[in-house]
């Protein structure tokens, strides 16, 4: 865990990552941190070790809750997290408070771990990600990972054994749940690289104002529908739009009012063409249409 901490701290001082990868850093750093605290059970205070080390790891679990929950389109708010971490350190506390034996404490954690990985899950599923396979795969391993730890709870409940217990069920549920969390943390990474990588291409291919297509890939685009409506005959039409007294608006309300009407104008439009036609921005308040397999009189109507 602070190895990937650690790469993606190097990742985030060379250029800044999303708001998810961020969240994402905090939440392998706590994890890490949270993991060394019990490896040095024997070695530290157990107030150190089992309730601060277990705190940390639930804190962490719920900032990965928050991290992937934005990743996969939930509205993510301070005030959001702050109380998704408040109501999953609850139980906890109160462990804590009353004095909790061993096994108590082992089946809170679990279910506390369990609910949040589902949730996880469930969210990495219903979201349609462009790289499906992908998505697929790390909603499974989180759903995965949500059931061993409720197995774990409810064996902890029914056994009375605690984490480091060397039983068979315990050894097995524990190095299965590490072995699925790293899978879904470089699954995470992955899934996060290939949608910045589409992010970066569609930065390249439109306009950042308005969501036109840019000037140059306008070009290209019309070029090869040009070249394939020649090759197969059909007609095609070309609108050009131009803002009337748009400098008005500028001087009149300021370059702020001018780029809302600019990005209305292109949502108007674009709202209004058919999934195969071209719309793009080559000036300030110029567009152009490109209308495949339109003639005269249907791009007039």
């Amino acid at each position: 865990y602070l190895t990937q901490a650690l790469l993606l701290e190097i990742l985030h001082r060379t250029s800044p990552l999303p708001p998810a990868m961020r969240m994402f850093l905090s939440s392998r750093t706590l994890l890490g941190c949270g993991f060394m605290m019990l490896a040095a059970r024997e070695h530290i205070p157990d107030m150190l070790s089992i309730w601060v080390g277990n705190g940390l790891l639930i804190i962490g679990t719920g900032v990965e809750v928050a991290a992937l929950g934005l990743f996969a389109g939930i509205h993510m708010t301070g005030r959001r997290v702050a109380t998704l971490l408040a109501v999953l350190m609850v139980p906890w506390i109160a462990c804590f408070i009353t004095d909790a034996v061993t096994g108590t404490r082992v089946v809170v954690f679990g279910l506390t771990a369990g609910i949040c990985y589902g949730l996880i899950g469930l969210w990495l599923w219903r979201r349609q990600f462009d790289d499906r396979a992908l998505s697929r795969m790390l909603s499974v391993t989180y759903l995965a990972m949500s059931a061993i730890f409720l197995v774990r709870a409810v064996y902890a409940l029914v056994h009375k054994s605690e984490l480091m217990d060397p039983d068979v069920v315990q050894v097995l549920t524990v190095s299965i749940a590490f072995v699925a969390s790293l899978v879904c943390s470089y699954g995470f990474l992955l899934l996060a690289k290939a949608d910045a990588d589409r992010a970066m291409a569609r930065l390249a291919m439109e306009d950042d104002l308005t969501g036109a297509l840019n000037g140059r890939t306008f070009r290209e685009q019309a070029t090869a529908a040009l070249r394939l409506a020649e090759r197969l005959g059909h007609p095609v039409s070309l609108l050009m739009l131009d803002l009337d007294r748009f400098k008005s608006v500028n001087d009149t309300y300021g370059h702020a009012t001018g780029d809302a009407a600019l990005r209305q104008f292109s949502h108007c439009c674009r709202d209004t063409l058919r999934n195969t036609d071209l719309f793009g921005r080559i000036g300030g308040e110029e567009f152009t249409v490109l209308l495949p397999g339109t003639g005269a009189e249907g791009a007039a109507s």
